[in-house]
């Protein structure tokens, strides 16, 4: 009953998507069909989990469908992926979103960082036990890009596989929310075959 989902992506995938939820017993859900104006379809998103009145579940292919998705006042953001999506020059898309969002933002089990910005914290496969539990926030919003996973737990995505397995992934996240409550939770990249 706190869930409600935000379903980003064509059709055919959005389908596969409601699949999920239904798995979950999240009963209330939005979909949003990605256009070729990927930051009006992100901002869209972000009305939506604003409005929604409850935490916001999105699973999109694009991971930047979830930038306006958190409330910043109040909360962190953390971000699970094996790329970090902060290229300089490039117009809003998966490949830049995190410049766009507003916030602390903590990148976990990247294997390659692009572009640095001084908003944004990295932390490689082997460095994940650095995180700082002590960072001063109330919230954190979670998002997972199924890259971050070894290549044995899924291929259903466009990129090289990262470094995590799914109880780590897991454990991580828990130490992470151990301290702090969870303001939503986005997944991204998955494209089911």
């Amino acid at each position: 009953d706190d869930w409600f989902g935000i379903l980003a992506g064509p059709p055919h995938v959005v389908d596969a998507y409601k699949l999920i939820l239904q798995h979950l017993k999240v009963n209330r859900f939005a979909c949003v069909t990605e256009t070729e104006n990927s930051r009006e379809d992100a901002e869209r998103v972000g009305k939506i989990a604003k409005s929604c009145g409850k935490l916001p579940l999105i699973i999109s292919l694009g991971h930047h469908m979830m930038t306006f998705a958190v409330p910043v006042e109040s909360s962190s953001t953390v971000v699970f992926d094996n790329h970090v999506d902060n290229h300089k020059g490039s117009r809003f898309s998966c490949a830049s979103f995190l410049r766009q969002m507003r916030g602390d933002v903590y990148v976990l089990g990247c294997t390659r960082v692009f572009d640095e910005d001084s908003h944004i914290s990295y932390f490689r496969p082997e460095q994940i036990d650095l995180f700082p539990l002590n960072i001063p926030t109330k919230s954190m919003f979670v998002s997972i890009d199924i890259d971050v996973l070894k290549k044995e737990y899924t291929r259903h995505h466009f990129w090289d596989s990262g470094l995590l397995s799914p109880d780590r992934l897991k454990k991580i996240i828990y130490r992470i929310l151990s301290r702090r409550m969870l303001c939503g939770l986005n997944v991204a990249s998955y494209y089911p075959a």
